[in-house]
Order: structure tokens, then sequence, then C-alpha cells
């Protein structure tokens, strides 16, 4: 999950990107900036070498969505920008310049306008066949007043919280998006969902498996696993910001006992590992 606020500069956002285009060598790669307003398109065409050299999109926009299509052995790029939102959206594209002999990776700077902003925008990626369930404050102070257009959504009472549950529509890829009508109008918030029949994290490394969590959300002061790994090296939680917590766990054969007594309340991620793979789970702390 990614959260943007609104009122942060695009200063950071950009000395990471020199930073980063600095480390691609600059005679096989180059730059198209753009401009775009929110909810409107972008289609970039003749990208990589007909029936030869694929382009492929390596670094996806954090807040937009795009696509690689094919049309009868030529390639084009499509982006989609986000709605209520203003800012900076990078894409880097593998062989967006290409021969039989040659091929350059495309950096896409694209910047997005927006008359209106909504007052707190969330973005989330998820897998086509599942669903996505997000803490969006006390229960009764929220309602649905657009979206989703391509998948369903509801507000779900989880003891004194509200919870957006979001589920898209089977097999569908693209975005998506939600806005609420926070305290009697007094604010507008948005959440918006990349859908990727592909997804499974945001790490390739990261291989989601059926273990059985529960409770889920945790509203006591454990959270109990099942599962079926032999060897398990590592456990450990990441909060919304991204940042690695430690946690005590009990391990008895199948059965991993996790204390999250002295979590607060909200979303994370919960990471195990073992010497070949790694599975990533989403649990909500509800006390």
């Amino acid at each position: 999950m990614i959260r943007f606020n609104i009122k942060s500069k695009c200063i950071l956002v950009l000395g990471v990107l020199l930073l980063f285009i600095e480390s691609i060598n600059a005679q096989n790669s180059f730059i198209k900036t753009d401009s775009i307003s929110c909810t409107d398109s972008l289609s970039f065409k003749g990208l990589g070498y007909p029936t030869w050299s694929v382009p492929e999109i390596i670094i996806k926009p954090k807040f937009g969505y795009a696509r690689i299509l094919e049309d009868q052995g030529f390639y084009s790029m499509k982006y989609w920008a986000p709605p209520c939102f203003r800012g900076l959206d990078t894409i880097v594209v593998l062989c967006a310049k290409a021969t039989q002999l040659t091929c350059d990776t495309g950096i896409y700077v694209i910047h997005i306008g927006c008359d209106t902003i909504a007052n707190r925008v969330e973005f989330h990626k998820l897998n086509c066949k599942d669903s996505l369930e997000t803490i969006v404050g006390a229960f009764g102070l929220s309602q649905i007043m657009e979206g989703p257009f391509i998948g369903s959504a509801k507000i779900r009472k989880a003891g004194d919280w509200a919870l957006l549950v979001y589920t898209p529509d089977s097999l569908f890829q693209g975005m998506d998006y939600v806005k609420l009508n926070m305290f009697n109008g007094a604010e507008i918030w948005q959440y918006i969902y990349h859908v990727d029949c592909k997804i499974v994290s945001d790490s390739k490394e990261m291989e989601l498996e059926r273990s059985v969590f529960y409770p889920n959300p945790v509203s006591g002061d454990k959270l109990l696993i099942e599962n079926q790994w032999p060897i398990l090296k590592k456990v450990f939680l990441i909060n919304s910001l991204g940042i690695p917590l430690t946690i005590n766990c009990t391990i008895e054969e199948n059965k991993i006992s996790i204390d999250l007594h002295h979590f607060p309340n909200g979303y994370y991620s919960l990471i195990l590992e073992e010497d070949s793979r790694r599975i990533i789970h989403k649990i909500l702390i509800l006390h």
C-alpha cells in the first residue's frame, strides 16, 4: 500500500528519479516527459521492434496504471492517470526503442494535473482473484459516494471500526477506485486499486500460499497460523510505512502463535521465510 500526502512536494521524488537515471547507461536510455489531467490516458506508440524485441515494463507507475499493448506484432503502451490526484509518476520500459541489434530503456516521466483533489489518497495492489479490506476510521463516519466501476465495494463493521471491502470483477486487470464521503461531507477519501492477475505481492520473490491465519482481523492478543512448512527460518511484521517490526512468536510443529497485544490498530504485512520461499499475508489488528 502507498499513502500519498497531497501537501508533499515533488523535490524528493525528482531527486530519487535523477539518481535512478544516473544509474542507467546514458547511451542505452532516453527520457520522455509528458503532462496529463487526472482520469485521462496517454498512448505511446512505436515501442520495441516488430516480431523481434518485445518491450517490457520493468518499473511500474506508483500512482497510475500502465500496460503494454500488441497489435499484429507492433507494440504500444497506454497509461491511465488516477482520479482526484496531482503529482509525478514514472514508468521505466525495457526495449522501448529497439532494432534487431539494440534495446534502449525508456524512462517516461508523467506530470499529473488535477483541479479537484481528494483530502486523502491511498493506493493498493491486489490480485484479480482476491479481495482487500482497509480500515477507514470509526464506523458510521464514511459512505461510498462513487465507484467502484469494475468490481464491488461495501463498508463492513468490525467492532468500532469500519472496513472498506473491495473485490474486483473476475479476471479484471486495470485500475479501479472508490471515493468515500467522510465526516458528513467534510472530506473526500479515495482508494485506488491496481488489479493484476499476476500480482501476488510487491516483490517477485514473494510467493503467496494458502496457509491458515486466524483470527483476522486480530481482536485479541494472538494470531495463530497453521502451515505445512518443514523448516521456518524467519517471521516478522511490516507496518504500513514499510518498517520491519520485531515480534514474539512460538513455533510448535505446524502451528505458529504470534503475540500482537502491544501493536496499535492498523494494517500490517506478516512475512514468513524459509530457505527457498517467502509468504506475505495481510492482517488487520483491531483491539
